[in-house]
């Protein structure tokens, strides 16, 4: 039972609102409003009671679901127990997207691509079917509830692992829906993975684990965090952020720290290593190639005898890079520790010999 100056009162309002018939949608977004207003004075366990609430609601399958779903999105993100929305909201979004796949298909093959679009895989095609889809319903569920969907997955790794099933679903639906490709990303977040950073011509090296890297840029904040310190003591001689841009992408304060890092190295995959155990020249952009972007995701990073493997040189140009979350409630960490220089000579070997074969 909600506390009598907790959210009872404002949670029966909405209640008896959204199970009001016939439903009025104004008499519920004000109900909805003050509910919201009253759970940002009450405590987590009030706040993980409405969101039960709010579940049951959504099992309904009512005219409220979107509403419930997005108001139950918000509590999450408040730090109210995800489960229930979860419990709730999965087995539908799950149907939504497979409904979205089969009515992609569908349009795909009609070849009603208009003549003028010329690429039919390019930006203008997507956005073109992406509009002639928008008013069907799982088109339009999965738009509106998405964001609660992702609030669930961002406060619990368990979470992103139950439902990663979804991910060939989201890649194929990511290029035409928005939504589609906020939870593909998110899902595609690695989780307790073995990281290798290694400065090439110094021949120092740390390892570790990293979870909750939404961006490479994060990672390339995170890294000089982790692995930069005293060469001396095996660390490498990476400049270190500052302490509130980590704190950010660890999840602590403001969404974006409005701090810009300067990433004074190249991050390079692991087939950049030459047979002379060397890396391109920093002036040589045909390495390019062989460039970890920022833009790009960890997952992407190509990973050798299980670890992700990062190797670091001099820049080619100044990176400056902003250290904002991607997502706000995803807490992003990179633990890491030196290797001796036995070990750093180990890997270095092993990977000239997989780029060899």
């Amino acid at each position: 039972m909600l506390g009598a100056m907790g959210l009872e009162a404002p949670l029966t309002r909405y209640l008896d609102a959204v199970q009001a018939s016939p439903f009025e949608l104004t008499r519920a977004k004000d109900a909805a409003s003050v509910l919201l207003d009253a759970a940002l004075h009450a405590d987590v366990s009030e706040r993980s009671r409405a969101v039960e609430a709010l579940a049951r609601d959504i099992e309904r399958d009512g005219d409220s679901l979107v509403l419930s779903t997005v108001m139950a999105g918000a509590l999450v993100e408040r730090r109210a127990q995800y489960e229930p929305l979860e419990r709730a909201l999965f087995p539908r979004l799950t149907r939504w997207i497979e409904g979205c796949v089969t009515l992609l298909e569908r349009e795909l093959g009609s070849g009603s691509l208009p003549a003028e679009t010329e690429d039919e895989d390019g930006p203008e095609a997507h956005q073109w079917i992406a509009e002639r889809l928008s008013d069907e319903r799982p088109w339009a569920l999965l738009g509106d509830t998405h964001l609660a969907a992702v609030a669930a997955l961002t406060v619990n790794s368990s979470a992103r692992r139950a439902h990663r099933d979804l991910l060939p679903a989201l890649r194929r639906l990511a290029p035409y829906h928005p939504g589609a490709e906020w939870l593909r990303q998110l899902l595609e977040v690695l989780d307790d993975e073995p990281l290798v950073v290694i400065d090439v011509e110094r021949r120092l090296g740390c390892s570790g684990k990293m979870r909750g890297v939404a961006s490479n840029f994060e990672l390339f904040v995170l890294i000089a965090d982790a692995a930069g310190g005293d060469p001396a003591r095996g660390f490498l001689a990476l400049a270190k952020p500052p302490a509130a841009a980590v704190r950010c992408l660890e999840g602590l304060g403001p969404q974006d720290s409005g701090i810009v890092v300067d990433a004074e190295f190249n991050a390079y995959a692991y087939s950049a290593l030459a047979p002379s155990l060397t890396l391109p020249e920093p002036s040589d952009y045909g390495g390019s190639a062989h460039w970890i972007w920022g833009e790009g995701e960890p997952w992407e990073i190509p990973a050798l005898d299980g670890a992700r493997v990062v190797l670091v040189g001099p820049p080619s140009y100044a990176r400056l890079v902003p250290a904002q979350r991607t997502f706000a409630c995803l807490e992003a960490k990179v633990e890491l520790l030196p290797l001796s220089r036995a070990a750093v000579d180990e890997w270095l070997t092993r990977i000239a010999r997989a780029n060899a074969n």
